[in-house]
């Protein structure tokens, strides 16, 4: 990999061909769904699982070919032995990242720049993950998760929850993060969180498969709402302790990752220092 492709990359949710304007796939719904069939997020739902468990990771400094006005940019392409995944943008509304809404479930608000470039050689055809090598990356400032409106969903099994959690909302003044792929391993080499009401530190190693899916995952999420927060908003900040994680002996609590891609387990369990 060259040195531009190892310096260009901000987390990217996507893999077509064509240019993205997401603005423009917000104002129709049928559009944004032959986007994400584009992009693979409908047809490859390995690389959507992967996406999700690395929606807290990313890598460096931003590309200098995607145009900074504030929209999604997919300069991806593929031939018959290699597929070269390169998308982003920057100081891109979170409001117009629909997928990251979908994912997390709740609402965003701040300016994120997104970047991808990651080259997967293929087997008879077929792309090989466990041979991927590239960066991902995500930083984001001023930022704002939940609206304190809309309500969090956890799922039909967690009906006993009605129609979802109150959950206010939490402030990141900054986030940055980034991820090295190579050697068949992802590892989230960089995570620095800014925030007035939580703390949250996260690990991440996936030893990857050439199937996506089949990647086994070792992580850990560590947190704890602040005094601040507290004082702020007292019932989020309760339900921040009562989450089922593990109270560690650093004063944070634990969530365990474990498992494959598509079957993560998120585990009340103690990661150690």
């Amino acid at each position: 990999m060259s040195e531009r492709e190892a310096c260009h990359c901000r987390f990217r949710i996507a893999q077509a061909r064509i240019r993205v304007r997401t603005a423009t796939h917000r104002r129709n719904p049928a559009r944004l769904r032959a986007y994400e069939r584009g992009i693979g997020l409908a047809k490859h739902g390995d690389m959507r699982s992967l996406l999700a468990v690395v929606v807290v990771a990313g890598c460096g400094s931003s590309s200098n070919d995607v145009p900074d006005d504030q929209e999604l940019h997919d300069l991806s392409t593929e031939t018959s032995t290699t597929w070269h995944l390169r998308y982003g943008g920057k100081h891109v509304p979170l409001a117009d990242v629909p997928q990251l809404a979908r994912t997390i479930g709740l609402p965003g608000r701040g300016a994120l720049d997104l970047s991808v470039d990651v080259t997967t050689p293929k087997v008879d055809g077929i792309r090989d993950f466990a041979k991927a090598t590239g960066t991902m990356a995500l930083s984001c400032q001023d930022c704002q998760l939940g609206d304190d409106k809309t309500k969090l969903r956890i799922g039909a099994r967690d009906g006993f929850l009605g129609d979802g959690i109150e959950l206010g909302h939490l402030t990141v003044d900054r986030l940055d993060a980034k991820v090295s792929i190579r050697d068949g391993k992802l590892t989230l080499t960089s995570w620095k969180l800014a925030s007035p009401d939580v703390e949250i530190d996260v690990s991440l190693d996936i030893q990857l498969a050439s199937s996506v899916e089949d990647s086994v995952v070792d992580g850990c999420i560590r947190f704890k709402p602040s005094k601040q927060l507290e004082a702020r908003d007292p019932k989020l900040y309760s339900l921040l302790t009562i989450t089922g994680a593990s109270l560690g002996g650093d004063g944070r609590y634990h969530i365990k990752l474990e498992g494959t891609v598509d079957k993560i387990k998120r585990l009340a369990k103690d990661c150690g220092t």
